[in-house]
Parts: structure tokens; C-alpha cells; sequence
């Protein structure tokens, strides 16, 4: 994240639109237009047991805080098992 002040924050609110009001907060288990929720704390060192824990759904789709979605299934199965053990 750019620090306060930075010169590219106007640049970065013109290109990621107006914010929304937050009506409430999802847990795990919830689901929200046909999508579950899954508790996956990112850039934590249990992010990888968080990678396992989603791995086990066999999900067709990942979708991540930031970047694109992931898709196909086999790719995201074959990334997991290549991980170390926690």
C-alpha cells in the first residue's frame, strides 16, 4: 500500500471506484450469492494449512483477496501437494 500523502493514491481511486457501505461481516460457513465463505487468513504462516483446508473442498475456483481467480481445479490440487508440511 502507497504511504499517506503518496501522489498515486488520487490514480488508485480513480481506477478502484467509490467505496460501499459494509452492512455486515462474513465468517466461515456463510454463504453469499451461492458462494461459501472460507476462513483463509492471507501472508501468515498458517496460510499454507489455510491453502490445505481449502484444497480438501476440491473448489473449480479460487478466489483470492487480489489477483485474478484461480480455475481448474487439478492445477490448484497439484500446487497444494506440492507444498511443504507445516
Amino acid at each position: 500500500m502507497p504511504r499517506p500523502g503518496s501522489p498515486i493514491i488520487p490514480l488508485l481511486n480513480l481506477t478502484s471506484g467509490p467505496g460501499h457501505p459494509v452492512a455486515g461481516t462474513l465468517a466461515e460457513g456463510d454463504e453469499i450469492g451461492g458462494l461459501r465463505v472460507i476462513e483463509a487468513p492471507g501472508h501468515t504462516p498458517g496460510h499454507l494449512a489455510s491453502a490445505r483446508k481449502l484444497a480438501a473442498l476440491e473448489p473449480e475456483t479460487v478466489c483470492f483477496g487480489h489477483g485474478p481467480p484461480l480455475t481448474g481445479g487439478e492445477a490448484f490440487q497439484r500446487f497444494v501437494a506440492g507444498l511443504p508440511e507445516a
